[in-house]
């Protein structure tokens, strides 16, 4: 059995984001911390399926002519976090009708998610630096990284050195993450179920993503936008019209 570092780095960041979801779910009841164990398989099958669906959509001409394995092999890296993010949200739901629980529960247990995910995304891009990719243009600055020949893009094969874009994303998620945990904390979990936490994750990492994917080397435009700025605008202008509304409804009442 081979043992890729790629996994071992993608399990870690799972199960500590699993973690994290768990010991939020503690402060509100015991119930809820047993829920999130049992969910905790649904999200990972989810999110598997979402974020390797999510990638070759994306990255399709890369696949043309691709035998089947070659399209299911994860461990070789290609896992797009949006992907995960739907397959996430429908995997929790699937769980709440197979438990028979209903679906006004699902912005609780989307909460607890998203303060749990941002920390085994930082760690998840790790496996990025284990396989050499998502990096970014050349650059001469003191953080630049080595790429080897066999990962470099054509055309770029006498250039050694480029931006550590998982690098980037990965710090950026502990902030985020940082954030959101206080953010909760010094609303004693209250805010728990009202789907805002789960909204300022989309915002926040939406904006993150738009930005990196400026440095992204030969990703492919939708007109002047890669595919996963679009996505990003889209869901930074969703979850933000959703949480003023939101807002403004919780005034008026």
């Amino acid at each position: 059995m081979i043992i890729h570092p790629y996994g071992i780095i993608l399990g870690l960041g799972i199960v500590t984001g699993i973690g994290v979801a768990q010991r939020a779910a503690s402060h509100i009841n015991k119930t809820l911390e047993k829920d999130i164990e049992s969910l905790a398989v649904w999200v990972f099958v989810g999110g598997l399926i979402g974020a390797r669906v999510y990638h070759l959509i994306t990255d399709w001409p890369s696949y043309v002519g691709s035998n089947f394995f070659a399209l299911i092999a994860v461990w070789n890296g290609g896992l797009g976090i949006f992907g995960a993010v739907v397959g996430a949200v429908i995997a929790s739901a699937l769980f709440l009708w197979a438990k028979k629980k209903k679906l006004t529960v699902l912005p609780t247990y989307l909460d607890l998610i998203a303060l749990g995910l941002p920390l085994g995304q930082a760690i998840g891009r790790w496996g990025n630096f284990v396989n050499q990719e998502l990096y970014g243009l050349p650059t001469t600055l003191p953080w630049k990284i080595f790429i080897d020949v066999s990962h470099r893009f054509p055309g770029y094969e006498r250039i050694m050195y480029y931006h550590p874009l998982f690098l980037y994303e990965s710090l950026a998620m502990v902030v985020i993450w940082i954030v959101l945990w206080n953010y909760v904390g010094r609303h004693a979990y209250k805010t728990i179920g009202s789907g805002r936490v789960f909204a300022w994750y989309l915002v926040s990492y939406g904006v993150v993503r738009f930005f990196l994917d400026f440095l992204r080397l030969e990703a492919p435009l939708i007109g002047i936008y890669t595919p996963a700025q679009w996505v990003s605008v889209s869901l930074i202008a969703v979850s933000g019209i959703w949480l003023i509304t939101r807002n403004n409804w919780r005034k008026n009442t």
